[in-house]
């Protein structure tokens, strides 16, 4: 299988969900309030929790907790709002992936940590419209995840030969 056939179809195999598609529609139209974005991300219990679990961690520093969607959407803002839901329905997209293959919880997290570096030194550096920067770093690795889901036997076959990748069941 050369690279092209590898990608072929992906879309299909890899479709972002519908709430991702439609806060994103939202998020660009000013006839949507927060509390309209919230009844759609509401429908979605995992990136509700991610939500405001976000916006209630020391990042946010909220003297008081917030426990609606709506509140939660406007603290974050239509920019933060946007990556979060890309980074949990890439997370959800990823999830047939043989766990002995990759971690995904540690994959995620490598992955959110380059995309929050590269927001910082976008900011350093003044770069207009760093939250693309951020983007980015998330989704720079997204190749392995789909090689790993297309060619699962494979993948495992070059992790043992490499001897760094994680397939420890094997």
């Amino acid at each position: 299988m050369n690279a092209e056939e590898l990608v072929k179809g992906i879309e299909h195999l890899v479709s972002l969900p519908d709430v991702c598609i439609k806060v994103n529609m939202m998020a660009d139209s000013p006839l949507y309030s927060s509390k309209d974005i919230g009844e759609v991300i509401s429908q979605d219990t995992d990136l509700s929790a991610r939500l405001l679990s976000l916006v209630n961690s020391a990042f946010y520093g909220m003297r008081a907790p917030v426990d609606t969607i709506s509140r939660a959407v406007t603290v974050i803002g239509t920019k933060g709002l946007r990556n979060l839901v890309l980074v949990t329905s890439a997370a959800e997209v990823f999830t047939g992936i043989p766990a002995d293959l990759v971690d995904m919880t540690e994959f995620w997290r490598y992955s959110v940590t380059t995309g929050v570096i590269a927001k910082a030194l976008s900011t350093q550096c003044n770069v207009l419209h760093g939250e693309r920067l951020f983007v980015m770093g998330v989704l720079h690795d997204i190749g392995r995840l789909v090689i790993y889901l297309r060619l699962p036997e494979q993948s495992r076959d070059v992790l043992l030969i490499a001897g760094g990748g994680r397939c420890h069941s094997c």
